[in-house]
């Protein structure tokens, strides 16, 4: 059970850096009069970040969890796999349109602002790992401890 309450606690605050990036990103760019636009903005961004951390974090955690992949550095790079992916596609994208069209538009904003969420996606692997595994035993080590000590 300490398991699934840490894993309901990580996947709640680790996509906070995420979630803070782009409300600030569109609270500088956008022109939100009101403050309703403004919350809409919000729960709608809160809604972003934590549905692409349970769509991609959870199945990535699972994964790593089965193969016994533990350490910090395999969360990381399992992180990186859609950021690198968007941005090789975005890059792709923009070259294309340079080619055709022989000016860079939108693409290379689209470009930046990926760039700039994939240390926010590191950010919150590392925090996931912090508060999910880092200083939990491992399943088969917590089953072998208790059945020695009821042995002994």
């Amino acid at each position: 059970m300490v398991g699934l309450s840490r894993m309901l606690l990580g996947f709640t605050l680790a996509p906070m850096p995420l979630f803070l990036l782009l409300c600030g990103l569109a609270l500088w760019v956008g022109n939100m009069s009101g403050a309703t636009e403004q919350a809409i903005s919000i729960a709608l961004l809160a809604l972003v970040t934590h549905g692409l951390t349970l769509v991609f974090g959870l199945p990535a955690h699972i994964i790593l969890d089965r193969l016994g992949k533990r350490r910090l550095w395999h969360y990381l790079v399992a992180a990186l796999a859609l950021p690198i992916v968007v941005i090789v596609g975005l890059f792709l994208v923009a070259v294309g349109q340079t080619m055709t069209r022989g000016a860079v538009g939108m693409e290379t904003s689209a470009l930046v602002v990926a760039m700039l969420i994939v240390p926010c996606v590191e950010v919150t692997a590392g925090l996931f790992w912090l508060i999910v595994i880092w200083r939990t035993p491992e399943r088969d080590t917590v089953t072998n401890a208790t059945l020695l000590a009821t042995f002994d």
